[in-house]
């Protein structure tokens, strides 16, 4: 959080861009708790009324009990006769004039009933009461309908506008906003900084790609590039570098939590093929194909998790990614995962079409994640296995979440650089003769470089 600090200082410059009300709004996010979609950063200036008062409610009533002397009657009204307390008047009077508190609670703040009894937890709603009015204020801003988790017709909106509905759901999501709370102490959870900065333009929808730019299709580019992901011209270039990402990420958390805890599971270094767990289906006996209901199916399987000792079944797991903009022709409304599901159940009928997967020694797992780190069904079982069988503390099944989180924000962080820097361009500006392809680097980072010097280095060797 520490970091996330430092960072949040230089989007400073971000400022410049916005305008006005993008800039309020930057803001509020900043100062808006994990849970209601903000960055979880407590302000002084909110916490400090909320703190004075339900410190004086705390103790009020003791202090009438020790030194009664300090409170007098004037016209039948009891005041508490030191000059300070004046300050905590204007306090409550600051308070009502932002919240809208009930008269009963209201009057429980003022004498002689704060004489009667203790107030306990004031503080809290006090300060939750600041939190609504401030989330209240951030959703005015988005398109309509984004105040709740499902909205209806959210596909005739642009995609720009899809883009911060769906992110705006998914900063709500603990699972996918785990990374916020990522310690750079372990390196499975460290961040460089240019990826925290990319990833907090994200969560404060901040514009990443200039207005306006166009992808190479010809399409409008959306703010953070998601259009890059499903468009068929160049989504291929690019997912496959972020199912790399998360893939090691998954990987890197299973493996800790298999060293932390004394577990008879283990974890296969290698990507052995799928037939090897489950029978293939000939290929005269296969049904059609059909492009609307499957997805095609990988050979190797990702990640195999199995017992050394039991009859337990092996979990043979397929991890992928899909971004939230991607239209399905059922989908008319979305929540956290949906999208994931829908992709995931695609992806499972494409092996059914190829192989039996009623195995006696093995289950299949679709381990999908939204691009905004929304978790699939499949995903939020498996997650929920892996919590039971090798982890033993709620702790350590939040650390993999970490994990699982900040390989996710890592991947979309590089995938959008590389979006920003070669993919996206001006309108008026001609597509280029020269293909631009994107490769993996040694450690899982993301080149860019034209087909001509790729051929070139070919040539040479």
């Amino acid at each position: 959080m520490e970091k996330a600090i430092s960072i949040i200082g230089k989007l400073e410059q971000f400022k410049r861009k916005l305008s006005h009300v993008e800039k309020l709004t930057m803001v509020r996010r900043i100062f808006l708790a994990i849970r209601n979609g903000g960055c979880g950063i407590i302000q002084s200036a909110m916490t400090a009324d909320p703190a004075y008062i339900g410190s004086v409610a705390l103790t009020l009533n003791k202090i009438h009990q020790k030194c009664p002397s300090l409170f007098v009657q004037e016209e039948g009204i009891t005041i508490f006769n030191i000059p300070s307390w004046t300050d905590y008047e204007d306090a409550l009077v600051r308070i009502c004039g932002t919240v809208d508190l009930d008269d009963a609670d209201l009057n429980k703040l003022k004498l002689p009933s704060l004489l009667e009894e203790t107030q306990l937890k004031i503080q809290h709603k006090l300060y939750y009461l600041l939190q609504k009015d401030l989330q209240t204020l951030v959703e005015q801003t988005l398109p309509a309908g984004a105040a709740t988790f499902g909205f209806a017709n959210n596909f005739q909106l642009s995609p720009d506008d899809r883009g911060k509905l769906f992110q705006h759901i998914a900063n709500k999501d603990p699972k996918a906003s785990a990374w916020l709370t990522a310690n750079g102490m372990f390196p499975a959870q460290r961040m460089s900084d240019l990826t925290m900065q990319t990833a907090l333009q994200i969560r404060l929808l901040l514009p990443i790609i200039t207005e306006g730019y166009v992808c190479r299709c010809g399409e409008l580019m959306d703010r953070f590039g998601e259009h890059a992901l499903i468009c068929p011209q160049v989504r291929s270039r690019v997912r496959p570098t972020m199912h790399s990402y998360l893939k090691q990420g998954i990987k890197s958390a299973i493996t800790s939590a298999i060293r932390k805890n004394d577990t008879n599971y283990v974890m296969e270094t290698e990507e052995p093929l799928m037939r090897r767990w489950f029978e293939e289906i000939a290929i005269e006996n296969r049904q059609p194909f059909d492009n609307l209901t499957a997805e095609p199916v990988r050979t190797r399987a990702d990640i195999i998790i199995k017992e050394t000792e039991g009859e337990e079944k092996a979990k043979v797991v397929d991890v992928c990614i899909t971004s939230a903009l991607a239209q399905y022709n059922w989908i008319v409304d979305y929540w956290k995962g949906k999208i994931a599901n829908a992709y995931a159940q695609r992806k499972l009928n494409g092996y059914k079409l190829s192989f039996n997967l009623n195995s006696d020694n093995a289950d299949l797992v679709i381990f999908c994640i939204e691009t905004n780190g929304c978790y699939g069904t499949g995903a939020v079982k498996f997650m929920e296995w892996l919590s039971n069988n090798l982890d033993h503390t709620n702790i350590e099944t939040y650390y993999l979440h970490q994990q699982i989180a900040v390989s996710v924000v890592a991947a979309r962080a590089e995938a959008i650089r590389v979006i920003a820097n070669c993919i996206a361009r001006p309108p008026n500006v001609p597509v280029p003769e020269l293909e631009i392809r994107l490769n993996r680097g040694n450690e899982g980072t993301v080149t860019a470089h034209r087909d001509h010097n790729a051929k070139s280095k070919r040539n040479r060797h």
